[in-house]
């Protein structure tokens, strides 16, 4: 992200000659900008905003090994195809925001940015669902954990504790563990997809399926045949079930309706 002050707005692109963002060329469709986060550092955060009356905006935490400058162009085209608006932002030590990775850290920033989203962008929870991609679940359940208004939340690739994660047959999540999705999952209120492949050799599907077990209001899930822990993008029922979860899932339970 960079500043450009002859346009008096940032722009988001790759460095080191990979620049497959074209977030430039629908920079009237972008909100990007640094923001002063809860964890004391600055951080980039990014709406993209393709829809003029979106259905929702969708809060994505991304995973660990992408930034805005790599997801961008992702995001823009699922917004289009959801007919959602989507806000997303770079963790403290991540892309162009400052400071360390750390869970205190992702969990300050997270809040900041859903401040943003009511305060900044006038969004009642109500129109708000939290999207958590591996790493990203951890602030997307600590987000719905305790604002449990929001609309909805989406599960992908997520796994029980970071813990867990490596010592899959521990009763309970250790002192020292982080990201306890396990514990906070059962504190949430709101409609939950999971999404997940089959072939997933970082969070076995297995493992994931006790926190569908532990979530109080889950939604039919999405277990993709083949499908790895990066890839479930690529497979077309990957975004034929995130339309069905807004489309028809959520109005389900708003109007009163039991999904099973």
């Amino acid at each position: 992200m960079e500043y450009d002050p002859k346009s008096n707005r940032y722009e988001i692109h790759l460095k080191d000659g990979d620049d497959y963002s074209n977030c430039h060329r629908y920079r009237q469709h972008c909100d990007a900008f640094i923001e002063k986060s809860n964890s004391g550092n600055n951080i980039a955060c990014l709406m993209l905003r393709p829809v003029q009356q979106p259905k929702y905006t969708i809060l994505f935490n991304h995973g660990s090994t992408v930034d805005l400058g790599k997801i961008c162009n992702f995001l823009y085209t699922l917004a289009k195809r959801l007919d959602c608006n989507i806000f997303t932002y770079d963790y403290s030590g991540y892309g162009q925001s400052t400071g360390q990775p750390s869970e205190k850290m992702a969990y300050a920033d997270s809040e900041t940015v859903w401040s943003l989203l009511l305060n900044k962008y006038r969004l009642q929870p109500q129109q708000i669902i939290i999207y958590g991609q591996s790493i990203g679940t951890g602030p997307t359940l600590y987000l719905a954990s305790i604002h449990r208004h929001v609309k909805g939340v989406i599960l992908h690739s997520s796994f029980q504790s970071i813990a867990k994660l490596y010592i899959p047959w521990l009763k309970k999540c250790p002192d020292y563990d982080v990201f306890r999705n396990i514990e906070m999952i059962e504190k949430v209120e709101s409609p939950v997809l999971f999404l997940h492949g089959s072939d997933d050799r970082n969070v076995p599907l297995s493992h994931v399926k006790i926190l569908f077990e532990k979530c109080p209001n889950p939604v039919i899930p999405l277990w993709i045949e083949g499908g790895h822990h990066d890839d479930l993008y690529t497979f077309e029922s990957y975004v034929t079930r995130l339309k069905r979860f807004i489309d028809q899932d959520l109005e389900y339970e708003t109007s009163g309706f039991i999904f099973w």
